[in-house]
């Protein structure tokens, strides 16, 4: 699953409790780092701030990636990292052998053009 420094609040929870269970593989750069929701609140017409309204904690590790980010499995430049997962996913399918020959050579031919 791709992931870089853009990726921020759902989108890194849906990244950190996949890779939390071993459900994905995460490949790019360490995301933003943010678990933590805010309200805005007006204070007058100059003024907002940003209230905590709560946090994310995942059920498995007791913690989140508030302000560190989530760190990817496989580190590699955020433009290089669905090419990567791409191959790792066909690399993947050829050592399972659970590809009949016609997709076989499909993907040996993707891996390898």
């Amino acid at each position: 699953m791709p992931i870089s420094n853009e990726t921020f609040s759902a989108a890194e929870e849906f990244a950190y409790d996949l890779q939390s269970r071993d459900r994905a593989t995460l490949i790019g750069e360490t995301t933003a780092g943010g678990a933590h929701g805010s309200d805005h609140v007006r204070l007058d017409e100059q003024y907002t701030v940003f209230i905590p309204s709560g946090q994310a904690i995942n059920p498995i590790t007791g913690t989140n990636w508030e302000g560190t980010g989530i760190t990817p499995d496989v580190p590699v430049h955020r433009h290089d990292a669905l090419q990567v997962a791409h191959h790792m996913a066909l690399r993947s399918l050829l050592e399972s052998n659970a590809l009949h020959d016609e997709l076989r050579a499909e993907a040996t031919q993707a891996l390898h053009p």
